[in-house]
């Protein structure tokens, strides 16, 4: 971090002990604009969502395809919902342990499925999960508070399944509801992602200050915050709509966010600026490298973060989110997409047929990663996937795991992808599980796309 960066947290720091709120606040729950545009989402997957609220309901969650067995009206909050060890609340950030599973359990994406389905035995199991979450994770207390960046997540789901819990919430619950909504928006307006870590991690929380600016929960300025949306939006991703973190499950994840966002402008009658741009932008770059199903290249890391997790037992589909976002921008299905240099974002997508079967060809000649730190980018310059109707035949090492070590060197490294290494040197050098030292650049020297043949050659320093 640079003395600049530094100075910034200490005192952002020293700000948030001393600042409280300045008036009382509290969500519009029932506004009447926000409810139709949430019903009008959830209605025609009403039976998916009944499904999904079933298997809740009896005691499944699901991590990352894991099924976890759970107590349906008090979670364990305060364990690690994959092996159940628990955790002192107060203390567990000097446990040592990988958070990720646990903020999963956090984020409580699940409760729209329990709000979405109908039934009133769901909407009270939600309601009761929500109330004595509130009551076991005071503020700062458990990882559910770890960052502004993990809040945001809730101020989300929150505002999609409240609303449709209707009259199963009693005035004193949803006066405890309210309280903890306030202030959670203004722990994340408070805690913002700046400098090194102002990544897809501030988008995420623009896009929870704006739902609970949307429903009148924090005092900010819906305009001030779309315009740092748009700024950032702008910044990390290429004009051509590939994003500069070089990581197609981090692409997903930003184009989640700005759909969240535009369901919320939508909603209440704001216009979509630049947002609307480049959400095209991205529609465009998925349509350009993605397979016969829809999925873009498995490149650079992905945690399969989501910001609202409709499908929830389901993995995240590319085309599904896809889809939604040209329901929403109203823009037309892409045409079948031809052998192609995504320029900026670096990638080369070499098309053809086998026995009726559609083969891609995906030629890596991008940057590392975004920003000073590259964080989730992988050293895989001049590596090639190739797939098969989906089936891969030569694919990419995927993420392995974020925790600090060896492991995780190795599958961010040159020798873990289909490219060449010399003398077993990475292409570049890491510095940590997020952070690269040197860089390297590169160079597209000939690209031809013609009937029979489809030509790239590229090299890097």
């Amino acid at each position: 971090m640079s003395p600049e960066e530094i100075a910034w947290r200490l005192s952002s720091a020293v700000r948030r002990r001393f600042t409280s709120a300045s008036r009382e606040m509290s969500p519009r729950w029932a506004d009447e604009e926000w409810l139709r545009s949430v019903r009008a989402l959830v209605e025609p997957r009403r039976d998916e969502f009944v499904a999904d609220a079933e298997r809740i309901a009896g005691g499944e969650l699901d991590v990352w395809g894991r099924s976890i067995a759970c107590d349906p009206r008090r979670l364990a909050w305060h364990a690690d919902p994959i092996d159940h060890e628990p955790f002192e609340a107060g203390a567990w950030h000097r446990s040592g342990r990988d958070w990720k599973p646990i903020w999963e359990l956090h984020r409580q994406q699940h409760l729209i499925a329990l709000a979405a389905a109908g039934r009133k035995a769901w909407a009270e199991a939600a309601l009761a999960q929500l109330i004595d979450w509130i009551d076991r994770n005071p503020p700062g207390s458990s990882p559910g508070w770890s960052s502004g960046y993990e809040v945001a997540h809730r101020l989300v789901g929150w505002a999609f399944a409240i609303p449709l819990l209707g009259d199963h919430v009693p005035g004193a619950a949803l006066q405890a509801l309210s309280r903890s909504y306030v202030e959670q928006a203004a722990f994340v307006a408070q805690r913002p992602s700046r400098y090194s870590s102002a990544n897809n991690h501030r988008l995420a929380e623009l896009g929870g200050l704006l739902t609970a600016a949307r429903l009148g929960a924090v005092e900010l300025e819906w305009d001030a915050l779309w315009s740092e949306l748009e700024a950032e939006t702008v910044r990390q991703t290429f004009a051509d709509g590939g994003s500069r973190e070089q990581a197609s499950g981090y692409f997903l994840y930003v184009l989640e966010i700005l759909y969240v966002a535009a369901f919320l402008a939508r909603s209440g009658g704001r216009p979509l600026g630049r947002i609307a741009e480049r959400l095209e932008a991205m529609l465009g770059w998925l349509g350009a490298v993605a397979d016969a199903e829809g999925e873009p290249p498995f490149v650079g890391d992905d945690a399969e973060d989501r910001l609202l997790r409709l499908e929830y037992f389901e993995p995240r589909r590319a085309a599904a989110l896809a889809g939604r976002v040209r329901t929403l921008l109203n823009a037309e299905a892409p045409a079948s997409a031809a052998a192609s240099v995504v320029t900026e974002s670096g990638y080369a997508v070499l098309r053809s047929e086998v026995d009726g079967s559609p083969v891609r060809v995906v030629f890596d000649v991008g940057g590392l990663g975004f920003g000073s730190l590259a964080a989730h980018g992988h050293a895989d310059v001049l590596s090639v996937l190739v797939d098969v109707s989906r089936q891969a035949v030569l694919r990419d090492s995927g993420t392995g795991t974020y925790a600090p070590g060896a492991r995780r060197d190795w599958y961010r490294s040159t020798a873990a992808h289909n490219t060449v290494t010399v003398a077993a040197r990475s292409q570049a050098r890491s510095l940590g599980p997020h952070l690269w030292g040197r860089r390297y650049e590169t160079t597209v020297e000939a690209a031809s796309f013609c009937d029979g043949v489809d030509y790239i050659r590229a090299s890097h320093d």
